[in-house]
C-alpha cells in the first residue's frame, strides 16, 4: 500500500511543470513599462522549427513550432501550431504527456481563436477559444462535458506560444522591464502579465540573438531569440532547457530518457518520522519561501523569525471530531445567485471547468453515496471514504477533471481532490482544493538511507459550521496528519503560485509527536 500512496503524492507538481514548462507565465509588476501595440514588419513568417527538451542534460522530450500561412475569408492568416512530447517516470513505470496548441493569427499577430489539447497515458483535455471584440469565449471539454466561460480581451492581449516572434519586433532597452499582457489557456486564466528583461545583444554562429529575461512569480526563464523570432536556446531555474535541433535529432528515436520525478519533487527531511499518517504535531522551519506567504489556518499556524517561517500544525483530537459531529446542520445554502449569510462561501459551491458538481452523474453519485444523511460533516467523510476505495492510485499527469475521474476511476492525488470537491458541492457543502505539502518515509523508490521526503501534494477542505474542515481522500483521512503543510487553495491559476517556492524550498523538522 506504501508505493500505492507514493503515487498520489509524488505528481502534483508534475502536472504544473509538464503544463507550464517554459511557458514563460506572467507576473504582475508595478513600475514596469507596459508594452501596448506590436507592430510586425510585412515578411515572411513562415517557419518550421524543432526542439529537444532536456533535464540536466538528459533528453525527455521534443518541442516542434511550426507557422504557415493560410486563407480565412480571403484574407491572409497565419496558423500556429506548437505540439510538445514529455517522457516521464514513477517507479519502473513510463507515461508519454502530449501538449497540442494551435492558433490562428491576423498579420499583425492578434489572436483569432486558438486550441490547446493536453493528454497523457488516461485523460484529455480540450481546450478552445474564440476572440469576439473585446471578449474571449472558451470552451473547456472534459470528461464529455463542456464548460463554456467568458474573459476579458484587449488588442494589448496575446498568446504565451507567440512570446518569442513577437519580443524582437520591440525596441526593447537593455535593462529595462517591460510587461506584456498574456491570456494563458492553459491555466485559464486572462489579464495577466509577464515581466521580460533585455539583457543583451549578442552573436551566435552568424545570428544575432536576444538574450532575454523573463520572470513568472519569482521564477526565472532566459531565452535566447534570433531577430526572426526564433527560439535558439532557453533554460528555467529547474534545470530545465530546450535547444534549437535538427528533426532527427530532436525526435531521437529510442534516445528520450524518461524523467525521474521522485527525485525532482521531493523536499529532503533531516529527521525520520515514524507513523507519520497518526502524527497530532509537528513543527519545522522552512527557508527559501522568499515572499510566499505561508497561511494560517485552524490546524497551521506560521510566524517569520531570522529570515525564516517557524510553522507548527497540530491535528484535530477526537474529542474535537465528536464535537463537529454533534453541531446540527449548518442552514442549507442557497442556490448560486440568491442572497443568502454564507455568500461569501457562494464560490465554493460553484461549478467548474474541471469541478462539473452540477453534472447529473456527479449530482446521481453523490446522492447515492450519502444516501439519507442529512449531518454535512458526516456527508462529507462518507464522500471522502467513497473516493479513497474507489479510486485507483496510479499516476495520470494531466489537468484533473472529476467528470473523467468518476468515469475511469483512476488518478494521483489531483484526481482525488478534484472529485471530492465535486461531489460536496453537489451536496450543498462549499469546498476547495487545498495545496502544500505531505511527509512520507523512505521506500525503495526514493533515495537510499533517506529519512523520507515532503512531496507537493493535494487534498480538499470543506466548510462545516463556520470552519473549513480539511479531509485527504489519496490517504482515507478525515482528518489529515500533522505533516499536511498547506500552502495555498484554489483552481489551476492559483495554483501555479506554487513554481514560486518549487526548487527552492527547505524543510527542517524540529518537533514532533
Amino acid at each position: 500500500m506504501k508505493k500505492v500512496i507514493h503515487i498520489g503524492v509524488i505528481t502534483f507538481w508534475v502536472i504544473m511543470m509538464s503544463l507550464l514548462i517554459l511557458r514563460n507565465l506572467p507576473r504582475k509588476g508595478k513600475d514596469e513599462i507596459r508594452l501596448t501595440k506590436i507592430s510586425m514588419d510585412e515578411e515572411k513568417m513562415e517557419r518550421d522549427n524543432w526542439m529537444g527538451i532536456y533535464l540536466k542534460d538528459k533528453k525527455i522530450g521534443y518541442s516542434h513550432f511550426v507557422v504557415t500561412k493560410e486563407k480565412m475569408k480571403n484574407e491572409d492568416v497565419y496558423q500556429v501550431v506548437d505540439e510538445t512530447f514529455m517522457k516521464l517516470k514513477f517507479g519502473e513505470q513510463t507515461y508519454d504527456a502530449f501538449i497540442t496548441g494551435k492558433a490562428l493569427l491576423k498579420k499583425d499577430l492578434t489572436p483569432i481563436s486558438f486550441s490547446m489539447d493536453i493528454f497523457t497515458n488516461v485523460y484529455k483535455v480540450a481546450i478552445s477559444g474564440e476572440i469576439k471584440g473585446n471578449k474571449i469565449n472558451v470552451e473547456i471539454l472534459s470528461g464529455g462535458s463542456t464548460f463554456k466561460k467568458t474573459f476579458p480581451f484587449t488588442k494589448s492581449t496575446h498568446l504565451p506560444m507567440l512570446l518569442n516572434i513577437i519580443l524582437p519586433k520591440q525596441k526593447l532597452e537593455i535593462g529595462k522591464p517591460y510587461r506584456l499582457t498574456l491570456f494563458d489557456p492553459e491555466i485559464l486564466a486572462g489579464d495577466q502579465y509577464i515581466i521580460i528583461i533585455l539583457k543583451k545583444k549578442e552573436k551566435i554562429g552568424n545570428e544575432d540573438v536576444m538574450l532575454i529575461e523573463k520572470e513568472y512569480k519569482g521564477m526565472k526563464t532566459t531565452s535566447w531569440i534570433n531577430m526572426k523570432g526564433e527560439t535558439i536556446k532557453e533554460e528555467d531555474e529547474f534545470g530545465m532547457k530546450i535547444l534549437r535541433e535538427p528533426k532527427e535529432i530532436a525526435l531521437a528515436k529510442g534516445k528520450i530518457e524518461p524523467c525521474e520525478i521522485v527525485k525532482m519533487s521531493s523536499i529532503p527531511s533531516n529527521m525520520f518520522i515514524p507513523a507519520a499518517r497518526k502524527l497530532s504535531y509537528l513543527k519545522v522551519r522552512m527557508r527559501g519561501l522568499r515572499d510566499f506567504l505561508i497561511p494560517d489556518t485552524l490546524r497551521q499556524k506560521a510566524k517569520k523569525e531570522n529570515g525564516e517561517v517557524i510553522v507548527e500544525i497540530a491535528s484535530a483530537q477526537r474529542q474535537e471530531v465528536a464535537k463537529w459531529q454533534s453541531i446540527p446542520p449548518a442552514p442549507e445554502l442557497r442556490r448560486a445567485g440568491a442572497e443568502s449569510e454564507s455568500e461569501k462561501y457562494r464560490q465554493y459551491l460553484l461549478p467548474g471547468p474541471f469541478i462539473q458538481s452540477n453534472d447529473e452523474k456527479i449530482v446521481n453519485m453523490a446522492v447515492e453515496i450519502t444516501q439519507d444523511e442529512t449531518q454535512p460533516w458526516k456527508k462529507a467523510k462518507k464522500l471522502n471514504q467513497w473516493v479513497f476505495n474507489n479510486i485507483e492510485k496510479i499516476p495520470t499527469f494531466s489537468i484533473p477533471s472529476a467528470l473523467s475521474v468518476l468515469k475511469e476511476k483512476k488518478g494521483d492525488c489531483n484526481e482525488h481532490a478534484v472529485l471530492l470537491v465535486a461531489l460536496a458541492r453537489a451536496c450543498k457543502i462549499p469546498s476547495r482544493i487545498t495545496v502544500g505539502l505531505a511527509y512520507l518515509p523512505p521506500s525503495g523508490i526514493t533515495l537510499p538511507d533517506d529519512k523520507g521526503s515532503f512531496f507537493y501534494h493535494a487534498w480538499a477542505e470543506v466548510y462545516i459550521s463556520e470552519e473549513w474542515r480539511e479531509l485527504d481522500p489519496t490517504f482515507g483521512q478525515d482528518i489529515v496528519d500533522a505533516t499536511h503543510i498547506k500552502l495555498l487553495d484554489g483552481d489551476m491559476d492559483k495554483q501555479v503560485e506554487i513554481l514560486r517556492v518549487i526548487g527552492k524550498l527547505k524543510i527542517k523538522v524540529e518537533d514532533f509527536k
